[in-house]
């Protein structure tokens, strides 16, 4: 509804677009949101792919036998004084 007051308003109103203008307002609102919709889909398979294959899992695992092996382990209040 809300998008039906506003097209009304534009093209009443302030008199900004006619009917003609109207189709390219249109393709141009679906072609960003199929760009939005395609950076959306691309991320959540990236988040289901890492997940699915456990990377930051394994990421943390090798992390932290980094950190806590012999001689590598540097403890916050020696880095910061």
């Amino acid at each position: 509804m809300s998008v039906v007051y506003a097209l009304f308003v534009e093209m009443v109103v302030y008199r900004e677009f006619g009917i003609k203008d109207l189709t390219e307002v249109c393709r141009e609102a679906a072609v960003l949101s199929a760009c939005l919709l395609f950076i959306l889909s691309c991320a959540m398979t990236f988040i289901w792919l890492l997940t699915a294959e456990q990377i930051p899992t394994s990421w943390r695992t090798s992390s932290l036998n980094i950190l806590t092996a012999r001689g590598c382990f540097c403890s916050p209040s020696t880095c910061c004084f």
